[in-house]
């Protein structure tokens, strides 16, 4: 691999390549080449540790109680691969601060919020330190691997979560499967070795992104990203989460579309993606004046399974603390949320079923101003992307910037899951601006438009 340095970031592929010089023997050139591919490979395999920690986030369900439970060697061991990463990388942070200058400015004010937050200092320090080390490790992964082992990396990690999903709902069912003690409606629904059904079903939708979004080297990737495509699909229908089928779909009917785009140059796209825009405008109206039987094809009614009735006593308690909010871990399952009583058919809710609204409550709106500027940078890029870039090699941002959003809308990816959903949101953020900015993709020179 040629050495390649981004003007933007200032970072060289000589951090990790190993230089051949032109007296060394073709023999000892090739064995040393052997060796890199083969530590770097390992290095992927390593990283499914942290991959699967950030995407369950920290917690299992448990036989004997119905509530998820927090398995504290998996903070353990991923602060420790954590401080493993940088010494493997020789402790030089590869930050691009003005790329991830939107996720920095939103970490440090959820750090600062514990000076003003309602959660006790013990509960404050775990989630504080996870998240530090989720931003550390983000950064370590932008600058340590190309995309497409970024992108592998997330799949290898999804297949064996869906394979540990199915054993523990087939095998163990106490465990992966809701047995309806907190919501009986729910009973029976598939979670697997995640928290509950809504998680896995936001993990089955991930996987159908980047699995649609890999573009396979060899034949092992080809039977890695089907095995996937076929797994999540089996787990997202056993799982019941109806948010997560609505992003499967959307993601679905963007392939060939997607793949239409594809075939103009970049004069003729934007006629062509006003057409696809009047269209779905057109659509939307259309289900938006049928809203009740769109629902029903879900089970879901204009209330959202409750969610509306959720929504409206979070704006009770952010109308208390609108500026700074509650701070980390300062709402559910404290006396905050049991003296308003937020509570849908006799059970207490431990979210407020929706991101945004999440994050006003957690960080006030001034919290919020710093998240949104995410959101709509990524949604900018995404846009000027199609219009003026190669498709191929952003489909996998495209689709999980697709899930992200849909799934913040009535569930909660950043704030009920905040590592894998955070991870998401600033790689297709600052992938996409750095293609902007530079024309090409980080750490992937073959990916130049």
């Amino acid at each position: 691999m040629p050495e390649y340095s981004n003007p933007a970031t200032n970072i060289s592929t000589a951090a990790w390549t190993t230089p051949v010089a032109s007296h060394r023997p073709l023999a000892q050139s090739l064995q040393a080449d052997e060796l890199m591919i083969s530590s770097v490979r390992l290095e992927e395999i390593l990283n499914l540790v942290p991959f699967m920690f950030l995407a369950i986030n920290g917690s299992i369900p448990f036989i004997s109680d119905p509530t998820p439970v927090e398995f504290q060697g998996w903070h353990i061991i991923f602060w420790t691969i954590t401080c493993w990463m940088f010494y493997r990388t020789n402790f030089r942070l590869h930050l691009d601060l003005w790329t991830c200058r939107f996720g920095l400015a939103f970490l440090l004010f959820g750090l600062a919020s514990g000076f003003w937050g309602t959660a006790t200092l013990k509960a404050f320090i775990r989630p504080s330190i996870d998240s530090v080390c989720v931003f550390l490790y983000y950064n370590y992964l932008m600058s340590r691997f190309k995309r497409v082992q970024f992108v592998r990396m997330l799949v290898w990690a999804l297949t064996i979560l869906m394979v540990l999903s199915i054993i523990a709902a087939v095998a163990f069912p106490m465990v992966g499967v809701d047995q309806g003690t907190r919501n009986h409606e729910i009973a029976g629904s598939w979670q697997g070795v995640f928290s509950q059904k809504n998680n896995l079903g936001i993990g089955c939708a991930v996987g159908v992104a980047v699995a649609l979004g890999l573009k396979p080297q060899t034949n092992a990737d080809r039977t890695w990203r089907w095995l996937l495509m076929v797994l999540a699909l089996f787990c997202v229908y056993k799982s019941g989460s109806r948010e997560s089928w609505i992003a499967i779909g959307i993601i679905l009917m963007l392939v060939p579309i997607l793949a239409f785009i594809r075939r103009f140059d970049q004069r003729s796209r934007l006629p062509l993606i006003i057409i696809v825009g009047v269209i779905g405008t057109i659509t939307t109206a259309l289900i938006y004046t049928n809203l009740d039987a769109f629902l029903a094809l879900f089970g879901r009614t204009r209330n959202l399974t409750n969610r509306t009735d959720i929504w409206a006593a979070v704006w009770l308690l952010i109308g208390r603390r609108p500026l700074l909010g509650y701070g980390t871990y300062g709402v559910w399952g404290t006396p905050v949320a049991y003296d308003a009583d937020v509570r849908v058919g006799g059970w207490e809710v431990s979210s407020s079923h929706n991101d945004f609204l999440e994050i006003i409550l957690t960080y006030g709106f001034i919290g919020f101003a710093l998240y949104l500027p995410i959101i709509i940078s990524a949604i900018f890029y995404i846009g000027r992307a199609v219009l003026s870039y190669t498709l191929a090699h952003l489909e996998v941002l495209i689709y999980c910037m697709i899930v992200v959003l849909v799934e913040s809308f009535a569930a909660a990816v950043i704030m009920y899951t905040p590592a894998i959903g955070m991870i998401l949101v600033l790689y297709c953020t600052s992938q996409l601006e750095l293609i902007e900015r530079t024309g090409f993709m980080r750490l992937d020179p073959s990916t130049r438009s």
